[in-house]
């Protein structure tokens, strides 16, 4: 099940490219600050490993969906109320693991906009004061969505409500959401939205909550969307849900919780002084140990999946990837937890396959060599 909603955020009339110094916000940290970090929503360095890095204020109650099967129309308030961006297949940064701000100088260096910005200055008496502020309160990136599933409109797009509500007015707190229903959706973004862009196909894919406050519940004529499911309902993969999967269609897709671990594996290697090579001849990971040896390690995330099931996939590829380019390699597996069962490792033992596997208390991976 998928979920759409409407999420208010803080206007910005430098496109979302850097704050503005909007002083329409009459409390909460933006009117107390001069800034918020959505503020950045547009700028092209907010991506990370084939993500696309956005903020809002936090919403509780959707984190439920916020695993990859919610969609986020985000709109802001200035003279009506005018839809900005959207996002779809949208993960939450805290269940994926958070995004590592080393991989992403740009998310730490953002300070130097805000404090270019008059609306920002005329809060703080000074840059240190300031800075102190910026520590406090840091935001790397709230969510995440993949970087084909977003979109921001080129000028902001008035909304009329009754398009998503049978009566009354959207929110204008940041701190709240409103759910919508994905027809309504549709309807909002029909000619607003290219009708070849990657969000109209996960629109189409899969059921999607009711909106209990109405609005449009008939696809307009030429909806893209009416396109788009007749070429689902043809064939090809199903969308990633709750649950972590792996396709066997032949299309390679990363999901954040595999990119999440494989970057927290390059800095382990990194820091014990290999130089390691990502995503090489669809080689998640490869590397020449302490002795010259050539590894190729698989990543496969646990977080919903089995380690079995995990483990199984990966010997599969590992295999292959020996068989078609080096015999020689060394094998390792790189998971997010410890083998269930003693017996997972007695089997990578008898086919001198390495596992290293995360311990999330101390931080620190655990090496277990069979070969």
């Amino acid at each position: 099940m998928k979920s759409c909603i409407l999420k208010p955020i803080v206007y910005n009339d430098n496109n979302y490219q850097k704050p503005s110094g909007y002083s329409g916000a009459n409390s909460g940290f933006v009117a107390e600050n001069g800034f918020g970090f959505e503020e950045w929503n547009n700028n092209p360095n907010m991506k990370w490993r084939g993500y696309r890095l956005f903020h809002t204020e936090p919403i509780a109650n959707a984190m439920e969906f916020a695993d990859g099967r919610l969609l986020m129309l985000m709109f802001a308030n200035n003279h009506g109320q005018h839809a900005v961006g959207v996002a779809a297949g949208v993960y939450s940064s805290s269940i994926v693991g958070g995004t590592p701000s080393e991989e992403i100088t740009f998310l730490r260096e953002r300070h130097v906009d805000a404090w270019a910005c008059n609306g920002v200055r005329k809060k703080w008496d000074n840059y240190s004061e300031f800075m102190e502020l910026w520590e406090k309160h840091f935001q790397e990136a709230s969510w995440m969505c993949p970087k084909d599933l977003y979109y921001w409109f080129h000028k902001p797009v008035q909304i009329a409500p009754k398009i998503f509500l049978d009566e009354g007015n959207l929110t204008n707190r940041y701190t709240q959401k409103m759910d919508v229903s994905r027809e309504a959706v549709a309807n909002f973004l029909h000619g607003n939205l290219p009708s070849s862009h990657a969000i109209w196909k996960w629109l189409a894919d899969g059921d999607f909550t009711s909106s209990k406050r109405g609005g449009s519940t008939n696809l307009s004529k030429r909806n893209p969307l009416k396109k788009a499911r007749k070429a689902a309902r043809k064939g090809g993969g199903g969308a990633i849900g709750k649950e972590t999967s792996y396709d066997v269609s032949g299309t390679r897709t990363i999901h954040p919780y595999h990119a999440n671990l494989q970057a927290k594996y390059v800095r382990h290697l990194k820091q014990a002084g290999f130089n390691p090579k990502e995503n090489k001849k669809h080689v998640d990971i490869q590397y020449h140990d302490k002795n010259g040896n050539l590894v190729y390690c698989e990543v496969k995330p646990t977080i919903n999946v089995d380690s079995r099931y995990a483990i199984r996939f990966a010997v599969g590829q590992l295999l292959e990837y020996r068989f078609l380019h080096d015999n020689s390699a060394k094998l390792k597996i790189v998971i997010n937890s410890k083998p269930a069962k003693k017996r997972e490792l007695d089997f990578l033992k008898s086919l001198n396959i390495d596992i290293a596997y995360l311990n999330a208390k101390e931080s620190r991976f655990i090496e277990r060599s069979h070969s």
